[in-house]
């Protein structure tokens, strides 16, 4: 599959990955699971979002809409048949990553936004492993200010910072301000090997820490949990205790609405 560098390998890869071929899609056929799977989930608003980062893709990559859906489906074996390839360099410059990524927060969007909102989300709020940042920018689009969003250097930070270009989110670092009223970790503490040592640096930093906990999820080579479990459930019983624990979301549940490898959209 190559080195993934860009536009015409991604094409290639989904084209003649063993993915694409044993689903046996058209692109006709590809729009119709999309909607079929997602259009009575999925609002115009998630969408219009989505879109927006479609543009960056494009400006980037030179990669239609459409060839982002393919993506996006089917990232995480994309993603990880590049990471085999590649090892930890695919985080640094990867296609799949931050498309799959950005599509499968667009999606759990739904039930992810009222949930936060009703949780509370005062400002100057920071977002702690924010990928691409598509919850900064949601959350900009409706008004809030004080945003800031820290992800480790590599391709979601750029696309980050592409997204945001003009816009008053800002990319936080250890100079930054380290004083907020709310900070958000989501799918973040699960990946780090001292996840109580970064709560505590949280709370240090705001009284209101929303986090969410992973612990028995089947574990992918691509996104190693490495945090030690009794860790995990103290910090379990921190954020329960502070009312601020958000109930995690599985990661495979857009990979179980949609089958690829068949062409269908799932009924359970």
């Amino acid at each position: 599959m190559g080195y993934w560098k860009g536009n015409d390998v991604v094409k290639s890869a989904v084209r003649n990955s063993k993915l694409i071929a044993r689903a046996k899609l058209s692109k006709e056929d590809y729009k119709l699971i999309v909607k079929t799977a997602l259009g009575s989930e999925v609002t115009k608003e998630q969408l219009r979002h989505w879109h927006d980062y479609c543009e960056v893709f494009e400006s980037r990559w030179g990669l239609d809409k459409i060839i982002c859906e393919y993506i996006a489906l089917c990232g995480g074996e994309l993603f990880e048949a590049e990471f085999s390839e590649r090892g930890e360099l695919a985080y640094s410059n990867s296609v799949c990553l931050p498309i799959r990524n950005a599509f499968y927060q667009m999606f759990m969007m739904n039930t992810r936004w009222p949930r936060l909102r009703e949780m509370g989300l005062p400002t100057p709020l920071l977002d702690y492993g924010c990928g691409s940042g598509f919850l900064l920018h949601w959350l900009a689009e409706r008004g809030y200010d004080g945003l800031w969003g820290f992800e480790p250097p590599g391709i979601q930070r750029e696309i980050m910072k592409a997204a945001f270009s003009g816009s008053n989110v800002k990319i936080w670092n250890e100079s930054a301000p380290n004083k907020f009223k709310t900070i958000i970790c989501l799918n973040v503490l699960e990946h780090v090997e001292s996840p109580m040592r970064l709560l505590e640096k949280f709370y240090a930093m705001s009284n209101r820490v929303i986090a969410d906990i992973c612990i028995d999820e089947e574990e992918h080579e691509q996104t190693p949990h490495i945090a030690p479990k009794d860790e995990l459930r103290e910090c379990e019983k921190l954020l329960r205790k502070n009312g601020s624990l958000y109930l995690w979301e599985p990661h495979t549940a857009l990979k179980n609405r949609i089958n690829p490898y068949h062409g269908t959209a799932c009924t359970n």
